[in-house]
């Protein structure tokens, strides 16, 4: 317990360190090039980096205090959100937080770092902005703000979702993956916006309702109010399937509302977006 209040209080911290960034800005993008330049922090790209990895340095000499390294090969919108988490570490070594941060494992702390990317990119005065125009009336809104913000703050497409449920509990976005390319293998849950990630790589057999109706999917937007293992597309046309139990599991029985979007590309998806989720 004591751990666990500790943690809410340094991501409280990481918060509000990312936040004063962002004060009175309310536009989409956060100029990396210029901060980084500015507080003496160079990026520049290095073959010994991973792919959607960046590594943070402090050289020996020269004029720069930091130094980040990314990958050689293009990593569009992933690009921003780890230069912005390696800022994370940066900003927490200069905050010199306490030693009691060292007794985090590494993944909660980057968790932290992974926090602050986000406010950072996205912020809340931006976010303010946009819900004032046009404040998203169901799930498929929110499905297109999430995608909204994606492009326009120019990040990853889940970390937008996971900013919106941080704002939002009653909202997940899930993304789910083909475990094959042929679209007729088992479905799994790649990625959610639920806390700690939970739900990522649970599957969805080949065999449920639930990925017998998302294979019936094209290139449109499928939704549904009140769903009830019901699907209904765009077109008006629908899909009686039972409730699946993993969704459940993660969801909640209760799930009133659920959007769905498939994109058939290089690497075939499905994005959803569900409300009333369980907490």
């Amino acid at each position: 317990m004591q751990a666990a209040l500790e943690f809410q209080h340094f991501e409280a911290k990481i918060v509000a360190m990312a936040t004063k960034l962002r004060s009175n800005d309310d536009s989409p993008l956060f100029f990396l090039s210029e901060y980084c330049a500015t507080n003496r922090i160079s990026i520049k790209k290095g073959p010994e980096i991973p792919r959607l990895a960046a590594k943070l340095s402090r050289p020996r000499e020269g004029k720069f205090r930091y130094s980040i390294s990314l990958p050689m090969v293009p990593i569009r919108s992933y690009e921003r959100f780890c230069i912005a988490h390696e800022l994370a570490h940066v900003a927490i070594e200069e905050a010199q937080f306490p030693e009691n941060l060292k007794h985090f494992n590494h993944w909660k702390i980057e968790e932290l770092c992974d926090r602050f990317a986000r406010n950072l990119l996205i912020s809340d005065d931006y976010i303010s902005t946009c819900l004032s125009k046009n404040y998203p009336k169901n799930t498929n809104d929110w499905l297109e703000f999430c995608d909204l913000l994606s492009r326009e703050c120019r990040v990853p497409w889940m970390q937008a979702g996971i900013r919106i449920t941080e704002l939002n509990n009653n909202l997940a976005f899930l993304r789910f993956c083909w475990l094959d390319d042929n679209f007729e293998r088992d479905l799994y849950i790649k990625s959610t916006s639920l806390k700690g990630r939970r739900g990522t790589n649970r599957t969805i057999i080949e065999s449920s309702n639930l990925s017998n109706a998302l294979n019936l999917l094209t290139s449109r937007s499928l939704v549904c109010d009140n769903w009830r293992g019901l699907l209904i597309d765009a077109l008006g046309r629908s899909f009686e399937i039972e409730r699946d139990p993993v969704l459940d599991d993660l969801l909640g029985t209760d799930l009133s509302q659920i959007a769905v979007r498939a994109e058939f590309g290089r690497y075939p998806c499905i994005f959803a977006c569900s409300s009333n989720k369980r907490g």
